[in-house]
């Protein structure tokens, strides 16, 4: 395949996550016509979101996924302050 799709608590989860694909690359050939394998994370529970470390680890894309979900203005204010910090890096 061309990336890798998971999802957790936090960079802690993806670091392990990023191991364990790490073993399997060592394990398995990867042909060189697919690249660079592309990461995709979604972070549950945001409360802390650390962009910067996730780009440290070589996310290609971020998903944020805001829970709970009752309120949309709260959901809408959590989405821009992460999109302002995040362009600011």
């Amino acid at each position: 395949g061309h990336g890798w799709f998971g999802n957790g608590a936090g960079p802690a989860d993806l670091e392990r996550s990023l191991g364990g694909l790490a073993r399997a690359a060592a394990e398995v050939d990867r042909p060189d016509r697919l690249g660079r394998l592309e990461i995709t994370y979604m972070q549950l529970g945001p409360e802390s979101l650390d962009v910067a470390r996730y780009e440290e680890l070589g996310v290609d894309r971020l998903l944020v996924y805001p829970l709970p979900l009752e309120d949309v203005d709260d959901v809408a204010r959590f989405l821009e302050s992460k999109a302002q910090r995040s362009q600011s890096h």
